[in-house]
């Protein structure tokens, strides 16, 4: 069996680092090494690694963010595949071999990721689940998963053991201009390919998973496995939050426009994605913008777009919405706020 490397980046998440670990641990195919990079911790994260099994490899540097200390255990890690697992989320324990099964069935293919599950703070299941909670490419679009992979992928039945696993696999470097749907936690890529690629854009302090994603599926064909194979924690502080929209959005835009350019020529299919990923990006950012009460930032933003932004009926809200009083979309966010209150009760 390969080995496997384990690249654990955590920031001050020591109460939830030693379930994240053991997770890791308790992989029916085993790992080699798990990599635990502490970005600059203030917490007791290093007194709760000491206690760890000896194949816990525990580094501490200096505040660097996410992306710089994924790199930093990448580059120390030994192991033939990289996996990576956040310390504030877990892995089912065959997530490893399936994935591993999966890559090793389909000749050429050297990455892949999963489905998840959602989880609350204290581990309980959350309300909505997969693909659709934790990627709003599907809400957006209104297209199911398996729906929206099938357009562009090739599906596969894996044989892993006594159950047989549910895959899609191909190029996806077309679909991921429509937006992400690849998790870091969920990644499994093979060392050489890791090397070629140069691992996650430093620069990036937030969405640095959708500018690695689409790098990826530019040089190399990935696999997507149908089932729920890790375990994402919601409802504490995170970098992805409401105060980080803005530039989470504009740095994805970045990604997009970056990414058209990593191929010569782009297929039809491909610059329709890129042309329509990017105007949902831009209205995404304008609607920001917008709840921020920044009403010329939302101009700004639908003016650079396209000259077709009109036929969509949100950008034209948006727009109209911008000349309002700050008072008066103060009050309309307050009756969003309690309307989506008042309906989460009934539910």
């Amino acid at each position: 069996m390969p080995s496997v490397s384990v690249i654990i980046p955590t920031y001050n998440r020591a109460r939830l680092l030693q379930e994240a670990v053991a997770s890791a641990l308790a992989q029916t195919s085993s790992v080699h090494e798990i990599i635990i990079v502490d970005d600059g911790s203030t917490d007791n994260t290093a007194d709760v690694v000491s206690s760890m099994p000896p194949k816990v490899l525990y580094i501490h540097q200096q505040n660097s963010g996410l992306s710089a200390a994924r790199n930093r255990g990448a580059a120390i890690a030994t192991g033939e595949y990289l996996a990576f697992l956040d310390s504030d989320d877990l892995w089912e324990p065959e997530k490893l071999e399936i994935q591993l099964a999966v890559l090793q069935s389909c000749p050429g293919v050297m990455w892949g990721v999963t489905n998840c599950s959602i989880i609350n703070i204290d581990g309980s299941i959350a309300k909505n689940q997969g693909f659709e909670a934790l990627f709003p490419l599907f809400k957006e679009t209104g297209i199911p998963p398996k729906n929206f992979f099938a357009q562009f992928l090739r599906e596969v039945k894996i044989k892993v053991g006594d159950n047989s696993v549910q895959a899609f696999v191909g190029d996806m470097f077309g679909p991921l201009f429509y937006g992400n749907f690849c998790s870091p936690v969920s990644l499994l890529i093979h060392r050489e390919l890791w090397d070629r690629l140069g691992g996650f854009d430093e620069l990036f302090r937030v969405a640095e998973e959708t500018e690695f994603f689409h790098r990826l599926a530019g040089v190399a064909q990935g696999a997507i496995v149908m089932a729920p194979l890790i375990r994402v924690r919601r409802g504490h502080d995170s970098i992805i939050s409401s105060k980080n929209t803005i530039r989470l959005i504009q740095n994805a835009l970045i990604s997009i426009d970056r990414a058209a350019q990593y191929r010569q020529v782009l297929a039809t299919f491909e610059k329709v994605s890129y042309l329509e990923g990017k105007q949902r990006l831009q209205t995404s950012l304008a609607w920001a913008y917008l709840t921020n009460l920044d009403r010329k930032g939302a101009r700004n933003v639908i003016s650079t777009m396209a000259p077709s932004w009109w036929r969509q009926y949100r950008n034209v809200l948006i727009y109209i919405a911008s000349f309002f009083p700050g008072t008066m979309l103060r009050l309309l966010h307050q009756i969003k706020q309690f309307l989506r209150q008042v309906t989460r009760g009934i539910e």
